[in-house]
């Protein structure tokens, strides 16, 4: 379901159901809810694999965050981290992948970003002009809460 993208109601799919049936007629099938919770609880599970990796890190780590809008006017966020491990090899892992609501302003996107570095413990933008609001403004936030090193002169986005 998760490497082909398919529905959760896939698993109830008659033909799906019919050829599980042939290849092993004692099969238990399972229902699309039961589908959604083991995939929800495979995502915690991984997450919280990568973020105890993040933390394990003794680097530093480097954030992209790229907003587009699709052909049906709809906005999106992926969050991306990159970082170099023991190996000396470039990691890059999607942290979050978001619809966004309008509007776009800077300090929407900041606080949806400030919300989503606390959810991973844990910062650079494609060149949309509200992305500079929102630097300046999460730059300002974290100054104010001492999380950035040399007064935020090494902070970018």
């Amino acid at each position: 379901i998760i490497r082909h993208g398919y529905s959760f109601s896939w698993v109830e799919h008659k033909g799906n159901r019919d050829i599980h049936a042939y290849l092993n007629n004692q099969v238990v099938t399972i229902t699309r809810n039961t589908a959604k919770a083991d995939c929800l609880k495979l995502h915690a599970h991984l997450k919280k694999k990568l973020k105890d990796a993040l933390l394990s890190l003794p680097r530093r780590l480097s954030l992209t965050c790229n907003l587009w809008t699709s052909c049906q006017t709809e906005g999106y966020m992926c969050l991306t981290v990159h970082y170099i491990d023991s190996n000396w090899k470039l990691n890059s892992k999607v942290l979050n992948f978001r619809h966004l609501e309008p509007p776009h302003a800077g300090s929407v996107l900041c606080e949806i970003v400030y919300e989503l570095l606390r959810d991973w413990g844990i910062m650079m933008l494609d060149n949309a002009s509200s992305n500079d609001r929102m630097q300046d403004e999460l730059k300002l936030k974290l100054m104010e809460k001492g999380c950035l090193l040399s007064f935020g002169d090494y902070f970018h986005i």
